[in-house]
């Protein structure tokens, strides 16, 4: 299965209109069938739909992930549950279709993406009462009276879901890169145009720490010689210049004030500063454990993550775009 990075962009800090009252950027009201891009964009009605495709994708997504996760590892994914072995757990994740699906068929369409968006909600749910009913028979020990038969059956299904999850899942979030590139443009140029110089370095802050996450990818140990360094250190280094900019717009009081309504915000800042350091540590030693070819992560990885390794970088990654999320 693909390593999972939540998005960033999320949240009511989207649309000022949606968090602070009146956006100052957004348009005159205007029916549906003529609205502009922008003043879709503004609607709190686009804010909250949007957002539920973001806690899908951070939420909703993992939790599918990590169930499957703690089931491959005692079960076998080519060759199932066998009698000579632990029997482990099943851990369905939380799931209320309903809800979902109730944003998605609300206004303003999303065209394209709503369709494969409900496609996807249809393999979410298949794969959750897989998940369920197999979690009973395990829990319940009913493999004991049938030598792991239904045991079997359920692994191929669980399979066979889990492929066909995955499948529409690629399908959505195709669909949703294309509108998410047009939320970030337009809330880098709003940002820009208000003079929000600490939220709109922070996007780019984030958008490098992503960027260098994806060079990185899903390789790992001796794979990671394969690694484009000079795609990697780019984006470091706009990680880095994005940060000193963070930084320093965030000595002034006033500007903290005008950009955040949280009263903790300066406090918030420092803490999201000190994972960013973090981040830029791991990413040091991972590059430092490639050009000295040392991928020995010890006994303690992957429950503790080793320093330099993807997975301590992914972790670093985590935590900047809770605090970014946090703040908003």
């Amino acid at each position: 299965m693909k390593k999972v990075l939540p998005i960033f962009l999320s949240l009511c800090f989207l649309f000022l209109a949606a968090c602070h009252g009146d956006n100052p950027l957004s348009s005159s009201p205007s029916s549906s069938s003529n609205q502009s891009v922008n003043s879709k964009l503004d609607s709190p009605q686009f804010t909250r739909k949007y957002n539920q495709y973001i806690s899908f994708i951070n939420h909703t997504h993992s939790s599918v992930y990590r169930s499957y996760e703690n089931y491959f590892r005692w079960a076998d994914r080519d060759k199932g549950p066998q009698a000579d072995q632990r029997i482990g757990n099943v851990s369905p994740f939380s799931w209320q279709p309903k809800s979902f699906e109730d944003y998605l068929n609300q206004e303003p369409s999303f065209g394209l993406l709503d369709e494969k968006a409900k496609i996807l909600s249809e393999k979410t749910t298949k794969a959750h009462e897989l998940l369920k009913e197999a979690d009973n028979y395990y829990s319940r020990q009913d493999y004991k009276d049938d030598n792991l038969a239904k045991g079997k059956q359920l692994h191929t299904q669980l399979v066979q879901s889990l492929e066909e999850y995955e499948t529409a899942y690629t399908a959505m979030r195709n669909e949703f890169d294309k509108l998410e590139a047009e939320v970030l443009a337009k809330q880098y140029a709003d940002f820009q145009e208000q003079g929000y110089h600490i939220r709109y370095n922070m996007m780019k802050n984030l958008d490098a720490a992503e960027s260098l996450s994806h060079v990185v990818g899903e390789l790992d140990g001796e794979d990671l010689k394969k690694i484009d360094l000079s795609a990697y250190d780019q984006a470091f280094q706009a990680f880095r210049e994005s940060l000193e900019a963070i930084e320093k717009y965030a000595k002034d009081d006033a500007q903290i004030k005008k950009e955040f309504s949280s009263p903790v915000a300066k406090s918030m800042l420092d803490s999201y500063s000190n994972y960013a350091s973090n981040f830029i540590k791991n990413a040091r030693r991972l590059k430092e454990r490639i050009e000295k070819n040392d991928f020995n992560y010890g006994p303690a990885h992957p429950t503790i993550a080793a320093g330099g390794s993807p997975k301590a970088l992914e972790n670093s990654y985590r935590e900047l775009v809770k605090y970014n999320n946090r703040m908003n």
